[in-house]
């Protein structure tokens, strides 16, 4: 059977384009040609495994719920990552709130995603942002691989209590440069720190979710820590918040380093791609997008546009919305386009957000 996409392809061709995504990358290098596709054995019905699309919706619109489940989310991280919330309240509260987000995703509504994908308000806080981001990033893989409302909930609590542990260094993690040697030595213990503390301020968690904080730094490879795993000894689970930990973290910045384009970080994946599994990294390509949906990018025509759409059988093709022309200047009428019907435009490179840099 026929993939819809072949990630074997984006494995081959990247090598030729690797290091010129800031310098306006020809995609066109890169991108699937239509083929014949059989089927899939086990079609989703549900509007969960679609990918996002706000071609139909605007941006206000999408923003609205999904900003105030993630502010909900955001309150509630900070709260457990300062360690002062209730241990009564702790369980019942972030199962409501992960509960609330995977409807909301499952309705199709974006903001969630596009708030996870966005620079962070206050950098110094990033560790709040990045429970929730790596939360919301995991749901939408544990979506891509069919889970069921029961997994996705164990999932997305894992996910959102992952870095725990780091609340116990968050002296060390915002020094403005790389940590030393023995600094990292240290952090690395929060896995195992993690665990510790969780048994203590809740008592009805699952097992699992004990299990993914201590192995989602755990690589398939055997190149993870703390005890280097492999494979069928680290669950699913810990494998795709450790995928989304990383995903998360390349795209945005960091004390010590700018951020990463998101085409520029699922290159580094593809090239990693003996430490994920190549179903996880699929699934990542597929939900997420190489071009998620709410990024600026530039085509080839020069025009500027914002991707509304993904399109899960040639990712390098979404379906846009032109706001600028070629010159820079705004349209009275923006309109849209579907790359994948319009095979001589293509996205060239990444733009910033117009007006981002006034």
């Amino acid at each position: 059977m026929k993939e819809k996409f072949r990630i074997s392809d984006i494995f081959k061709k990247s090598k030729d384009t690797r290091g010129r995504l800031n310098q306006g990358i020809r995609f066109s290098q890169v991108r699937q040609e239509p083929e014949e596709a059989e089927k899939p054995e086990k079609e989703l019905a549900t509007k969960a495994a679609r990918s996002p699309d706000i071609s139909k919706t605007s941006v206000g619109q999408v923003d609205t719920v999904g900003n105030a489940l993630y502010s909900e989310a955001l309150s509630l991280a900070r709260k457990i990552y300062k360690e002062q919330i209730e241990k009564s309240n702790l369980a019942n509260a972030v199962y409501a709130s992960v509960k609330k987000m995977i409807d909301s995703i499952s309705a199709g509504d974006t903001g969630l995603l596009r708030a996870a994908l966005a620079d962070y308000p206050q950098p110094e806080d990033y560790i709040y942002f990045h429970a929730v981001n790596v939360c919301i990033i995991s749901l939408y893989i544990g979506l891509g691989l069919a889970y069921e409302p029961a997994r996705l909930n164990e999932l997305g609590i894992a996910a959102f209590f992952h870095d725990i542990g780091l609340s116990k260094y968050l002296e060390i993690i915002k020094k403005p440069k790389r940590l030393k040697l023995q600094e990292l030595s240290e952090v690395k213990q929060h896995p195992l720190i993690g665990t510790q503390m969780l048994s203590k301020i809740s008592d009805s968690l699952d097992e699992s979710i004990f299990e993914v904080i201590l192995k989602e730094h755990e690589r398939i490879d055997g190149s993870g820590y703390p005890n280097r795993l492999r494979e069928d000894e680290i669950i699913e689970y810990a494998q795709i918040v450790g995928l989304s930990d990383v995903y998360e973290a390349m795209i945005h910045s960091r004390p010590y380093r700018a951020k990463h384009s998101p085409p520029e970080v699922i290159r580094s994946l593809l090239d990693k791609k003996f430490s994920f599994a190549y179903k996880l990294i699929k699934a990542l390509i597929e939900r997420v997008g190489i071009f998620p949906v709410g990024t600026f990018v530039m085509l080839n025509t020069k025009e500027i546009a914002q991707v509304l759409k993904g399109n899960t059988e040639s990712p390098l093709r979404p379906k846009v919305q032109i706001s600028f022309d070629a010159a820079g200047r705004r349209l009275n009428e923006p309109r849209q386009i579907d790359l994948a019907d319009n095979p001589t435009i293509y996205i060239s490179g990444i733009s910033s957000e117009p007006g981002s840099e006034d």
